[in-house]
């Protein structure tokens, strides 16, 4: 049985393997468009987008989870430990926003280049490459 299981394992990783170099050579072969929708508002103001953002995130079990395990680390258990989990949390909702706001600010100057077709051609080439290569480096992996 465990024999079955060994060799069923080693011929779905060959499986995967092959499945990574396949859309990885479609990815590189692929031509570089971007498709822009006509109606690039959708109806929903910042406020809305945030607050959908923020909803998505506060119900999301690994963050939960996330938040639990990291602050439990930094509370002093000789002192009251709701006026510290507050200061924790709000500490890291403030830097959690910071960072989403410098992604999103960087997401929009890289927008300008993204609608070239040189560097959408090269996106498409350095993803179909490393698709190609975790294909290549999975089919090479041995058991433990």
């Amino acid at each position: 049985m465990l024999a079955a299981s060994a060799t069923l394992c080693t011929i779905l990783r060959y499986v995967g393997a092959a499945n990574f170099i396949r859309l990885g050579m479609m990815l590189w072969r692929s031509e570089a468009k971007l498709e822009i929708p006509r109606d690039t508002t959708s109806g929903k103001d910042t406020r809305s987008m945030f607050r959908s953002a923020y909803v998505v995130t506060a119900v999301n079990p690994k963050e939960s989870v996330v938040f639990i395990a990291v602050l439990a680390q930094f509370v002093s258990p000789g002192q009251a430990v709701v006026p510290q989990l507050v200061l924790l949390g709000t500490t890291l909702l403030v830097l959690a926003t910071v960072s989403v706001a410098v992604w999103a600010m960087a997401a929009g100057k890289m927008w300008v280049r993204f609608r070239k077709q040189g560097t959408l051609k090269l996106v498409n080439r350095l993803g179909g490459r490393s698709m190609i290569c975790a294909g290549f480096h999975t089919a090479a992996g041995r058991r433990a």
